[in-house]
């Protein structure tokens, strides 16, 4: 990852496997999720496809030191009331809500996220812990961008 500029998540949606992946650069992925093919792709601010449909950017991202980085891509669902584990990471978690709510709690207060508002996250080695709020069924984009050598996520006991 470059030091010499600040990243962001950026999330844009595509008709098709194929139209994401020739817009695809090295730090993007294809993705298909929550019914929906996706280029997920960290970037400077201004990065942008050649094509697709912007729905997001998420940032700039705290990265945590490290020699080489993996970005993990995960789908959220929550039922209203769901909530997750305490749990921390070995680097930023970022959501990006598309339907529902959620509360996200750490020892630096509350972050309340709604479907279609900027993306939250939370810095490496945070604990946090995520519940489903609101009416309706929480569905979440998440990229964890960590440590590529540390284990994905562990139970924060403290």
């Amino acid at each position: 990852m470059p030091r010499d500029s600040a990243l962001y998540w950026h999330l844009d949606a595509f008709d098709t496997p194929a139209a994401a992946a020739a817009a695809k650069t090295g730090r993007s992925s294809v993705v298909q999720s929550l019914g929906r093919t996706w280029l997920f792709t960290i970037a400077e601010a201004g990065w942008l496809p050649a094509s697709g449909k912007r729905l997001a950017r998420a940032g700039p991202l705290p990265l945590v030191q490290a020699d080489s980085y993996a970005a993990v891509y995960m789908e959220g669902v929550f039922q209203q009331g769901m909530h997750s584990p305490v749990h921390r990471h070995p680097g930023v978690e970022i959501w990006y809500t598309l339907e529902g709510e959620q509360c996200l709690e750490t020892p630096e207060g509350k972050l309340v996220q709604r479907a279609g508002e900027p993306g939250v996250m939370v810095r490496g080695g945070v604990p946090v812990i995520l519940t489903g709020t609101g009416k309706s069924v929480r569905r979440s984009l998440v990229l964890i961008l960590q440590d590529a050598t540390k284990p994905r996520s562990m139970l924060a006991t403290d």
